[in-house]
């Protein structure tokens, strides 16, 4: 018989991001890699572990994935389960999943408000559930007649691309650009930025800060010192309300305050240690 755990609850904060399909708009960027998301339905989901301590968790974690129409009880409508081979990989207490990709997600679910619970490691599903869904979620499923989805039907497109090269930052930096995506084409809405990056601090201490600009307007920014001698991932997170459409240019930075700094951001042409962006745009 299985023996509970008796460690300390664990603590999961999240950042959800619909993927839902991708229109035709271009994405170019320095040494930069654009691909398209497309159906089948998925969900790309991200979020951060830690333990009853407030301590990141890391290494391949099963969890399971649940999605309700409401926010307690209820029978699942889904359930998607990562153990063994699938198991998520859990990195300084970051992780990301593509919910879906296992378990398919009928493109129905779109019309309805949803819940997520989540358990992990076999211990009791989390309270409390994270709604999802919302006015653009809903907007999708609208427009989906006959259960398909194609890029004439869509009101929201996902866009991304990716950042493959190395940049090494040494001492005193007031601020070095690591990456510039410039999407053109870009249709008007609300659009959800999702930028991740990939740091490692080889020397001194790295105080300093990283930051999200679109158009040269900043969004997000983040104390560079969460960045350990292992190789760390940082997600920076913004939006643009109203975009009247067009380009749209995307610029991730760090600084650097102490003179003995060395910090690493990626390994060039590795795609573990990419620096990514995502955008969501809605109609």
């Amino acid at each position: 018989m299985a023996q509970r755990s008796t460690q300390p609850p664990r603590k999961l904060y999240l950042w959800i991001m619909f993927i839902l399909g991708l229109g035709l708009t271009s994405a170019s960027a320095r040494t930069a890699s654009f691909s398209a998301i497309d159906p089948p339905f998925t969900i790309s989901y991200q979020g951060s572990l830690v333990d009853g301590l407030n301590q990141p968790v890391s290494g391949a974690t099963p969890m399971v994935f649940k999605l309700y129409s409401g926010p307690t009880s209820g029978t699942p409508l889904w359930t998607e389960t990562r153990s063994g081979n699938n198991a998520v990989a859990v990195n300084q207490g970051l992780f990301h999943v593509l919910l879906g990709s296992l378990s398919p997600l009928d493109v129905q679910l779109a019309t309805q408000t949803l819940w997520l619970g989540i358990s992990v490691n076999g211990d009791a599903e989390m309270t409390p559930r994270s709604q999802l869904g919302g006015v653009h979620f809903a907007q999708v499923a609208a427009n989906v007649p006959n259960q398909s989805i194609s890029s004439e039907k869509q009101t929201i497109q996902t866009l991304q691309a990716t950042d493959l090269q190395a940049i090494r930052i040494r001492g005193a930096v007031p601020s070095q650009l690591l990456s510039e995506f410039i999407f053109e084409d870009v249709p008007a809405g609300d659009i959800s930025i999702n930028a991740t990056l990939v740091g490692r601090l080889e020397e001194g201490l790295g105080d300093g800060s990283l930051s999200l600009k679109v158009n040269n307007a900043l969004i997000d920014y983040r104390p560079s010192h969460v960045i350990t001698q292992d190789f760390t991932q940082v997600t920076l997170i913004g939006s643009v309300d109203n975009f009247a459409g067009g380009t749209l240019t995307i610029q991730m930075s760090a600084s650097t305050e102490q003179t003995n700094a060395q910090v690493l951001y990626g390994i060039d042409n590795d795609p573990r240690f990419q620096r990514k962006v995502v955008l969501t745009v809605g109609q």
